[in-house]
Formats: C-alpha cells, structure tokens, sequence
C-alpha cells in the first residue's frame, strides 16, 4: 500500500464523492500509523466515499497528502511524549481548537464528521455540521474517565461530564468491544445507539501462516505497539534479562514509540540489555507492521494491572494471532471472553518471573506453540475485517441517507 504524493484530480474527485457522500474524520493521531484510523478511512473510500482526516502533524510530511486515496491533513501539532498532564491537555486543546475551525470553515463541504476518542470531546469539532442537520459519528477507541483514572487517580467531575456530553452530542457511537458497549450502556447511551466494530487487523495486509520453528539457543520476541508503562515494557525488559541466562539466544525486537522510551534507551544503554533488545526508531506505518512481525516466534502482550488496561482488547494481540505468532498475554476479562487459555498463554499482569516462564515453556515446546496459534486464528476467522468492515460502511451509509 504505497503513499499517493499527489493530489487526485479536482475534476475526477468530484465526479466519484457527491453521490456516495463526503466524511470528515478528526484524530489526534499520526495517520499512516495509526490501524484503526487508516483502516476505516480506506474502508470508506473503497465503498466510493470521499473521505479527508485531520490528523496530527507529521515531521517531513507535507501539510496535505493523499494517501491510498484518503485525503490527509496535517494538523500543525505534534503527538506529545513526556511531560505533565497539563501539556498534554493542552495539545489535545490545540488540534481541537484547529480541527473545528477547518470544520467551521467549510460548513457544506462534509455529510458526515467522525471523531476518534480519545478525548470523546472530540466529537464537538462537528458542532457547525451538526447545527446544519449533518449526522456525528464518534469512534470510542479508548474511553477518557479510564485513561485519566490510570494516569492520575480519581476522575474530577468535569472530565466525566465533557465524557458524558460527548456521548450524548453524538448522533451514533461505535466503539471496539462489547465490554466498552456494555460501560457506555451503564454511563447512559441508549444501546441502540452504539455499534461494536472490533478492531481486527487488516487480512490483506497480515497473511495467517504459521511461525517458523526455532533452533536450539535462538528465540526472537517481538513487542509492537505504544511504548507506555502501562503496557509492562519494564516487565519485559526484566524477563529478557532472566532469559539471557537460560536461552543464550534470546532477542526482543521492540516497535513503537511513546512516554517509555526514554525509560528503556536508558536500560539498553547501563543495564547492558542493548546485544539482546533491539528498539525501532520510533512509529511504523501500517503498511509496515507485518514485515516487523515476520519472523518472530512469540508475540508479547505484557500489561500491567490498571483501571485502563482491565477493559482493553490490544490490537497488537489481534495482529500477532492473524499472523500466526503464538501470544504470551497478561490476562483480563475482555481478552479471555474472545481467547481461551488453549488458544493464548495468559500471565499475571506485572509479573517477569511468570513472563520468563511462559516464554522458556513455549521456546521448549515449538508444536504445542503453535496449536495454540492455529486456534486462536479460528477467532478472527470468526471475527474477520471483512465482517466488521461491512458493518462499519452500512453504518456510515445509514448515518449519511439521514
């Protein structure tokens, strides 16, 4: 999936949008690596479907682009790493201060605006549309009340109340499992108003398959995904380091960027873990992703017990299965009401010494690694892209024929 640099024809968009309608989706997101975003987005143009997002600023990137036939605009603002909440906020308030204003700016341009969470608040930058009768779709990647309450602690009343009526502004609510359908049920969204598309992996572009079988003394681990605490980075360093002494060969192959990173350059560089770790420069585009998977023998989820992550569903678990990579996961409710113990191996949460464990058993049993692997993808063959994709596009088309 290549990167369109130029711009599609005035003439020839016109002729393919009006009839099928014009989206605008916002995210403060970098769109290239964002899957769920730039899923979506392509999903919709395929559908014939003008789509533009507004996204986060992205270095070396022109301000606009077309990318696999989706409109970007680069929004002058930076996805924040480090620092206090009060920078973050105040990020968050800069790209949603210029999202509405190109929004306002062009009050007949869009049928519909999609607003990825987080923040829910988001979904106010189509305040204009929605004032002209044009429908409002919020994403619910994440919700904000759990995101807060992991960072902080307790929730003050205002960030609940913009989550609330946030809910409530919007015209429909999507979100990517049925355990967050379920929370924003409780927090007072009418049922009917949400739908569930899951945030399953692109078939075209992670073909299933099986790992390859490893020799004796080699082992390649691979993490992708948001360097945060949050996500058990640490205990992931501290069992490679427990690993070193049983498999010599052990590699871990770190992909992503966040908060973390300086945190684990540091190890790498004074605990003398940098011949075993191995950490990417930083985001990759979707289009990537596979190619960083390729050739790992065991997919690592290692989260830490919180608020957030009690209620997540990862999608780098979601990319390791389609791919055929067996899963060490640290276990919660919603992962295992999709993946049972025989198609995962689940640790507790937090825990190197259980990590290390999982990791020694499956190296030292390559054929029961990958049966596990085998059922697991009967999941996603169940709750395939193809199937969501479907219902995210009769979703939209409903939303636009109002």
């Amino acid at each position: 999936m290549g990167v369109e640099r130029d711009r599609v024809p005035c003439g020839d968009r016109a002729a393919a949008t009006s009839a099928r309608g014009r989206v605008c989706a916002v995210a403060y997101a970098d769109y290239a690596s964002d899957p769920r975003v730039r899923r979506e987005a392509e999903a919709l143009v395929h559908a014939g479907i003008d789509v533009t997002v507004l996204a986060l600023q992205k270095r070396g990137a022109p301000p606009e682009e077309w990318i696999d036939g989706v409109h970007v605009v680069h929004l002058p603002v930076l996805r924040r790493h480090g620092g206090d909440l009060g920078h973050y906020i105040g990020s968050f308030a800069r790209f949603f201060l210029l999202a509405a204003w190109y929004l306002g700016c062009r009050p007949r341009s869009f049928d519909l605006v999609h607003a990825h969470s987080v923040p829910e608040a988001m979904v106010f930058t189509g305040l204009v549309q929605r004032c002209r009768g044009r429908p409002v779709l919020l994403d619910v990647h994440d919700l904000s009340t759990e995101l807060y309450a992991n960072r902080v602690g307790a929730v003050p009343w205002p960030i609940r109340r913009a989550e609330l009526l946030s809910l409530r502004f919007a015209d429909a609510v999507m979100t990517v499992h049925d355990q967050y359908r379920e929370l924003l049920v409780e927090r007072g969204v009418p049922p009917e108003k949400v739908t569930v598309i899951l945030n399953v992996p692109d078939e075209r572009l992670f073909g299933g398959g099986q790992p390859p079988t490893w020799p004796a003394g080699d082992l390649r681990l691979v993490y992708l995904g948001s360097l945060l605490e949050r996500y058990g980075l640490g205990v992931a360093l501290d069992a490679v380091e427990i690993l070193r002494e049983r498999i010599p060969g052990v590699r871990l192959a770190i992909t992503g960027d966040g908060d973390y990173r300086k945190e684990i350059e540091r190890r790498l560089t004074q605990g003398g873990l940098g011949d075993s770790v191995a950490l990417s420069q930083g985001l990759v585009p979707v289009s990537d992703v596979a190619s960083c998977l390729r050739g790992a023998h065991i997919g690592l989820v290692p989260f830490l017990d919180s608020t957030f992550t009690a209620n997540i569903l990862p999608t780098k678990l979601l990319e390791y299965v389609l791919m055929g990579i067996p899963a060490i996961v640290s276990r919660n409710h919603v992962i295992e009401s999709y993946f049972t113990d025989e198609m995962v191996t689940y640790v507790p949460p937090g825990d190197a010494l259980a990590l290390a464990a999982a990791v020694e058993w499956l190296w030292r049993h390559p054929l029961q690694a990958q049966e596990k692997a085998r059922k697991a993808q009967g999941v996603l063959r169940e709750h395939s892209w193809g199937r969501e994709r479907e219902q995210f596009i009769s979703l939209v088309q409903g939303l636009l024929l109002r």
